[in-house]
């Protein structure tokens, strides 16, 4: 009789742990696992378009759509990722722009993978328990908080989904090893298809298959001394993996364009960098830095190598190969974020599973059953102690510079001209992405719409020389935007001259038109508080008549400013200085200086320049002046 390829990994199990059906408490345990993977990663559905998500649904909608569909299916075809794509089209069709939908199924093919990751456990080991634990070791972690709390990394999920699947399919094929049948070779072919379709790693699952056949089934061949029959076998399938794989890797990886022309995808085939990359990983895993280095993570790999080999243990091999394997297509490039670990994180689990089995095993040889469940309690318990103290603060997704451009001008502006032009003269984007402008389209259904930025790259720029009718010009105020008057739009540029708001005599902090007064240099955010932070400038406008006058500023000295070199307040009147005092205590002050006709603007504003000399630097390099309250003008009454 043909022995299972199972059968050298562990000593006979009783009849609890040996059983394939699914049981009372195994069904308890995967849902306590699936309850613990929901309390750490639900508050994914609460999330906002990152800016991978506008780049994501930008090319599926702008693309061509057919050529799209048909790269499922035709993996020379260059086109990124086709599989996510199409994901990302289809929500954008049918519910437009609208993040939950999107963010609702991305998380529930999370919860869908943690089941398939269990039933390809369930395929791998012989022992309910062993599959529980390399389950429980792989549930969650805090470096993967990206693939929770966006749903632009759905490629690695996807990667994920049909890598685990076309594993579990595999070993279920060889299973008892002989002629692959047809249905099965097109199964297992679509889902290698698939795993590519869903990222560029994905080709790693072949390696995986190889690995699988190489450790359990070729030396029942070679017991047998049927190699030839074992060539014969096989041949089918890998033959027409290799032809797909390399169709895959000079017809799409080398021809698309969004990976040819990031030089960060460019891999490096150096050990070096290979170890290194890893090193940078493990640390990412043990939530430390500089845990391991490269040495360190050297003798780690070799450590695991070798306790595979002196226990002859086939499973602890494979999932070590899996980590190695699928770890190197990213290990090769410039390191990306923890989520990228999330497919060789399998495993690991698979390793340790079988290893935290294998202890089981010599301690309860009976294969006791509150032996088992007790293991699997302290390991839950203890891997959910430790992610949760190493959780990593997650900011809501309405806090983000995404959801408040969108939300404000939805409410704002539900409708916008086709191919309007719309200008930022500040913003709380990053330079060199084109989020504002694939956003907006996709906000508003319209490929022409125009969005340049002043403070955007190069290409962002309005063009010099050329003038441009603007149907809006809108300027960062706060945590949010205003629209500026458009009248005298030089004018308005360099006075943040809103449209909205008029000025006056004075300014208090907490009201909300206080962001009209502001010309430059303070540090503005929405909400009710007293007081706003300076930098070491700011000017303020005011809009006065030409007479003596006094101006009073009420402020509050932070401690740490008021500490270490004698620090001044220069206060000036359209440029001429009217008064200064020290900063040396600390505490809530108020001065009141007088301001002859004279320094008034008849016409126009009057500007105030708050200037403080030696200003508080904090580590980060960021330089702090005062916290103002208020700052008006006062006339005598007559």
């Amino acid at each position: 009789m043909t022995p299972h390829p199972h059968d050298s990994q562990a000593e006979e199990p009783g009849k609890v742990l040996s059983s394939n059906r699914t049981s009372a408490w195994e069904r308890i345990a995967l849902a306590v696992l699936l309850l613990v993977f929901a309390a750490f990663t639900w508050r994914g559905l609460l999330s906002f378009y990152s800016g991978d998500d506008m780049m994501n649904s930008y090319w599926a909608w702008t693309w061509n759509h057919k050529s799209l569909v048909w790269a499922n299916l035709l993996v020379w075809l260059p086109i990124y990722r086709p599989l996510g794509e199409t994901i990302y089209l289809i929500f954008y069709a049918v519910f437009g722009f609208a993040p939950l939908p999107l963010y609702i199924f991305s998380w529930l093919l999370l919860l869908a993978n943690v089941v398939a990751a269990y039933a390809m456990f369930r395929a791998l080991f012989r022992q309910t328990v062993a599959a529980l634990l390399a389950l429980a070791l792989m549930l969650v972690h805090g470096a993967y908080n990206d693939l929770y709390y966006s749903a632009g990394t759905i490629f690695d999920r996807l990667w994920f989904t049909f890598t685990v699947l076309g594993v579990a399919a595999y070993v279920r094929t060889r299973e008892n090893s002989g002629r692959i049948s047809f249905i099965r070779l097109a199964w297992l072919s679509l889902l290698s298809v698939f795993a590519m379709d869903s990222k560029e790693s994905g080709v790693t699952i072949i390696a995986l298959f190889a690995g699988y056949e190489c450790l359990f089934v070729l030396p029942r061949y070679l017991r047998e001394k049927t190699l030839r029959a074992w060539v014969k076998d096989i041949a089918p399938l890998y033959g027409l993996l290799t032809v797909t794989s390399a169709a895959f890797l000079f017809g799409r990886v080398m021809r698309t364009e969004a990976l040819v022309q990031t030089s960060s995808y460019h891999p490096k085939a150096s050990l070096s960098v290979w170890l290194s990359s890893v090193a940078t990983y493990c640390d990412m895993l043990a939530y430390r830095k500089d845990l391991h280095g490269v040495a360190g993570t050297t003798a780690v790999l070799l450590a695991l190598a070798v306790a595979a080999l002196l226990l002859r243990n086939k499973l602890m091999a494979f999932g070590l190969l899996w980590f190695v394997v699928t770890i190197t297509p990213v290990a090769l490039i410039t390191p990306r974020p923890g989520y990228v670990l999330y497919v060789p994180g399998v495993g690991l689990g698979l390793y340790f599973g079988e290893l935290l089995a294998l202890t089981l095993r010599k301690l309860s040889p009976r294969g006791s059953l509150k032996a088992s469940i007790a293991m699997l309690a302290a390991v839950v318990i203890a891997t959910s102690a430790w992610h949760a103290a190493n959780w990593p603060v997650i900011y809501p997704g309405n806090k983000t510079a995404h959801f408040q451009l969108a939300d404000q001008l939805h409410r704002d502006y539900p409708t916008m001209p086709r191919g309007a032009k719309l200008l930022f003269a500040s913003d709380f984007f990053a330079p060199g992405v084109w989020d504002m402008t694939m956003m907006l389209r996709l906000l508003y259904h319209d490929k022409t719409l125009e969005v340049f930025r002043l403070h955007g790259a190069p290409d962002m720029q309005p063009p010099k020389g050329v003038p441009i009718r603007w149907d809006h010009v809108f300027v960062a105020a706060g945590s949010h935007y205003e629209e500026l008057e458009s009248h005298d739009l030089a004018e308005s540029l360099r006075l943040h001259i809103l449209r909205n708001y008029t000025v006056g005599r004075s300014v208090a902090f907490y009201r909300p038109d206080h962001s009209a007064y502001v010309v430059s240099g303070v540090k503005d955010f929405d909400g009710p508080d007293e007081g706003r932070w300076t930098e070491p400038k700011a000017t303020l406008k005011f809009d006065l008549y030409p007479a003596d006058t006094t101006l009073a500023v009420r402020y509050w000295v932070a401690p740490f400013v008021a500490e270490g070199p004698e620090k001044t307040l220069t206060v000036r009147v359209n440029g001429n200085a009217v008064g200064a005092t020290s900063l040396s205590e600390s505490g809530e002050k108020e001065i009141r200086l007088p301001v002859k006709a004279a320094q008034i603007s008849a016409l126009g504003f009057t500007l105030v320049d708050l200037e403080v000399d030696h200003p508080y630097k904090d580590p980060g390099g960021e330089e702090f002046g005062i916290i103002l309250f208020q700052v008006g003008f006062e006339y005598k009454s007559r």
